[in-house]
């Protein structure tokens, strides 16, 4: 994973899920990281699909990012689907609903940036897990 330089306040949620196909099982790890790249949290955790995977992980790690007490983050992940979800560029998926609602109320009173991230650079550091 390249690491960018955040603004100062700012931590760096990054989610990177993988599966051995789909659908089947899937792990998400997450890190989050401060401005001076010194990691704050990482975990991993197992889901029943992709895209529903991804959209756990994002408000999972929204909460761990809340329970840290940070409210500026930039979330960077692989899925592309998800960052335009987040950016409004698309309808979400009727199964992931309500997930995004919760994801929603959770980023109410967060400054936050998604972006994707291409999966080339997106890979959570082994050691961080």
């Amino acid at each position: 994973m390249r690491w960018s330089i955040l603004p100062l306040g700012f931590v760096e949620l990054n989610i990177d899920e993988s599966s051995l196909g789909n659908p089947s099982e899937c792990g998400c790890e997450r890190i989050v990281r401060d401005s001076r790249k010194d990691l704050l949290s990482g975990f991993m955790a197992y889901y029943r699909s992709n895209t529903m995977a991804e959209t756990k992980a994002l408000l999972d790690g929204l909460r761990i990012c809340t329970l840290l007490q940070q409210e500026n983050i930039v979330v960077e992940i692989d899925s592309q689907l998800l960052a335009n979800w987040w950016n409004r560029k698309g309808d979400v998926h009727r199964s992931l609903r309500e997930v995004w609602k919760r994801i929603d109320y959770s980023a109410k009173d967060l400054n936050l940036v998604v972006r994707h991230a291409y999966r080339e650079i997106n890979q959570v550091d082994e050691f961080s897990c």
